[in-house]
């Protein structure tokens, strides 16, 4: 206890005789917490964000934006029933508050509670009519729910609103490509890429409209440049080792799906086609080891069985090839 007692008057010697002086620190508003939890929010520092805006929330008990803020935050951390809580105080105290309503359906809908998602962004856009984040949003739920006129008619709405929002593009594409609206789709991809160059995901699924068409240098260059930019990208890899198979350039296919699947170890279509592609080269060894890997993954992939049996055919393994031709049979599957 003397030792630690000397230091202590040791350091406040040492203070005191340099004159230091020490101004008092001035308490932070409500304001300057809620914008240090934004800053950390975005910084992705969470924890910091939530004990910022929790003393904004002291200060300022009714403050709405530290109450969304706080939520959203939750929201990441896939806290959502504490993210629902701060969210409807924020109603509660301003019910015209459009941001805490379309926060809210985020919420719902990664809990998947779509219906509950669906009310909240009708809310929000009730109070905003031009609130695009939320008609992307609500497009994005009625596209799950293949309710597809109403999806294109949100996306369209966004676009509206905000014409170089990239994802409003690329979304109303997607939806044109499922309804096999194939020229449509193309024309929202271009303008995607348009705003953003290096949208590989726009790349892909336009090289994968020019496949179809036959266009297939055009599609080659697509997934070239979108595997350029994002060199992990599993679907790049196996649409184009598709590509190489239709060009009958056979190992490129298999490079392309063995990259693919490197990539997403769990990619049950690569696996299939690399082992279809193993197979019209006559190997039917590696056929069937990738064929056993796809019903590993998926145990109701019936073309796999029925592509195994031709390949334990090949093999003369003709009880292995009844075996997958009856499980094939009982799955759906066509011979």
């Amino acid at each position: 206890m003397l030792i630690k007692r000397k230091l202590l008057l040791l350091v406040f010697a040492v203070l005191t005789s340099s004159s230091v002086m020490i101004a008092q620190q001035q308490p932070l508003s409500a304001e300057q917490y809620f914008e240090l939890g934004a800053e950390a929010a975005r910084s992705g520092r969470f924890d910091e964000a939530i004990s910022n805006f929790s003393r904004a929330l002291v200060l300022a008990p009714r403050m709405i934006e530290a109450f969304n803020g706080r939520g959203a935050v939750y929201t990441r951390l896939q806290l959502f029933e504490n993210a629902e809580a701060d969210f409807t105080e924020a109603i509660r105290i301003n019910g015209k508050y459009a941001v805490a309503y379309y926060n809210r359906g985020i919420s719902f809908g990664a809990r998947g509670l779509d219906e509950k998602a669906l009310e909240e962004y009708n809310h929000a856009i009730r109070l905003n009519p031009d609130y695009f984040e939320a008609y992307l949003n609500r497009g994005a739920l009625y596209g799950k729910q293949l309710r597809y006129d109403l999806a294109i008619a949100d996306y369209s709405k966004a676009v509206y609103v905000n014409r170089q929002y990239t994802t409003a593009y690329y979304n109303r594409g997607v939806v044109y490509t499922k309804l096999e609206k194939g020229d449509l789709a193309i024309a929202d991809f271009n303008d995607a890429i348009r705003i953003s160059p290096r949208h590989f995901r726009a790349l892909v699924n336009r090289g994968g409209i020019y496949f179809k068409q036959k266009k297939y240098d055009l599609a080659a260059a697509d997934l070239d440049l979108a595997i350029s930019i994002n060199p992990e990208f599993s679907q790049a890899f196996y649409n184009r080792g598709i590509l190489h198979s239709q060009r009958a350039d056979l190992n490129a296919a298999i490079r392309d799906y063995t990259t693919a699947i490197l990539h997403a170890p769990k990619y049950a279509d690569a696996y299939y086609n690399r082992g279809l592609t193993y197979l019209r080269q006559g190997n039917s060894p590696s056929a069937i080891a990738d064929l056993t890997k796809v019903v590993e993954l998926d145990a109701k992939y019936s073309n796999a069985f029925a592509l195994r049996a031709m390949a334990h055919c090949s093999s003369g393994q003709t009880e292995l090839a009844r075996s997958d031709e009856e499980a094939a049979i009982a799955l759906g599957g066509a011979l």
